[in-house]
């Protein structure tokens, strides 16, 4: 990553764009709605307070268990403070980035900023983004053993039920599948499985992507020598931190749900939540504006008591979940792009 390409990483098209999606469909919302909206209806708990606390320890977890994925990646060759740099840097660019790129995509560029190499920076992404998926693929089926279908995808339109569970299970198998091809490339057949994709890639429609797809099995094969070096334990731990830090993303919903006296039953909060996240995965959009905020409102719509708490809840969620890292983010970029570059991408020795 040169440095022209640094210091345009972040322009005001990047945050205008998904702002103004995100308002916008809540503004489309209130409007379509608005005939139903007593804001009168949305009273708070008894102890609102303290489940808007846990909503915030829930974030900071969240935040805590990325960091610490990324200490167990480095070996501790990042420090605590460089650790947070690094993910809200990630996660200021999830708010940007369409969510099928995703801000993990790019932590190899800001941890060359700290002094980790190019190579290996480049590996510890792979394998945060390879955790990350293995973690859906886990989770979403351990969700049908507490709720059947019915339940999980029921809400007051049936056309829109359908269309979730449709949309859910054909993201899980894209999912799981490129999750396989992660997971034997990083740790059991690199080499096999670029073959594959080189092979994939002579297709007369793809083959403009050929030195793209190069470049991502040069990066597979490198990740997976320097995989195979790491403890069994390194594994565990990182496993460890990143269903603590989904987890905890899970959580902080049923927090906001506490805080409006609403979600009778938090295990289905939680559960929907897995269908929530794995749809937003793939949303062509940055960070899921406009989508979120529409599928959040309609999915849940029931399990809240009207309309109005409905969307309290979706504007809520998304100010915790989007808005506050893009105004962390925005706190961190100017700090970063100024940092003085004392370790390039190809001299790191980290």
């Amino acid at each position: 990553v040169t440095m022209s390409q640094e210091s345009s990483f972040i322009k005001f098209r990047h945050i205008i764009i998904p702002l103004i999606m995100s308002l916008g469909v809540v503004v489309w919302l209130v409007a379509k709605d608005i005939a139903e909206i007593d804001l009168s209806k949305a009273t708070f708990a008894n102890f609102s307070i303290i489940a808007l606390f846990f909503a915030l320890g829930f974030i900071t977890l969240r935040e805590l268990a990325y960091m610490w994925r990324y200490k167990i990646l480095t070996n501790g060759d990042l420090s605590w403070g460089q650790c947070f740099k690094v993910t809200m840097l990630c996660e200021f660019s999830s708010t940007i980035t369409p969510s099928a790129v995703g801000g993990s995509s790019l932590a190899m560029v800001f941890m060359a900023r700290e002094g980790i190499a190019a190579g290996r920076g480049t590996t510890i992404t792979l394998i945060t983004i390879l955790f990350d998926e293995l973690f859906f693929v886990v989770s979403c089926p351990l969700v049908f053993i507490f709720f059947d279908g019915a339940t999980l995808f029921s809400t007051i339109a049936h056309s829109f039920a359908t269309g979730i569970r449709l949309s859910f299970w054909i993201i899980y198998g894209i999912i799981a599948l490129w999750t396989v091809v992660l997971f034997i490339g990083i740790f059991i057949r690199p080499r096999y499985i670029t073959a594959v994709i080189m092979s994939i890639f002579k297709i007369k429609l793809l083959v403009k992507y050929r030195d793209k797809a190069m470049g991502f099995c040069r990066n597979l094969v490198e990740a997976s020598d320097k995989a195979k070096l790491m403890p069994a334990t390194t594994w565990v731990k990182c496993f460890a931190a990143t269903a603590i830090s989904w987890l905890s993303r899970y959580l902080m919903v049923c927090a906001l749900f506490a805080m409006f006296g609403e979600g009778n039953n938090q295990f289905l909060v939680v559960a929907r939540q897995s269908v929530v996240w794995l749809i937003l995965m793939v949303t062509p959009t940055p960070g899921g504006s406009g989508v979120s905020e529409w599928l959040f409102t309609k999915y849940y719509s029931d399990m809240v008591s009207s309309v109005s708490i409905g969307l309290l809840l979706a504007l809520s969620w998304r100010i915790l979940s989007y808005y506050l890292y893009m105004i962390v983010g925005l706190c961190v970029i100017p700090a970063w792009l100024k940092k003085k570059n004392r370790h390039s991408a190809g001299f790191t020795t980290k």
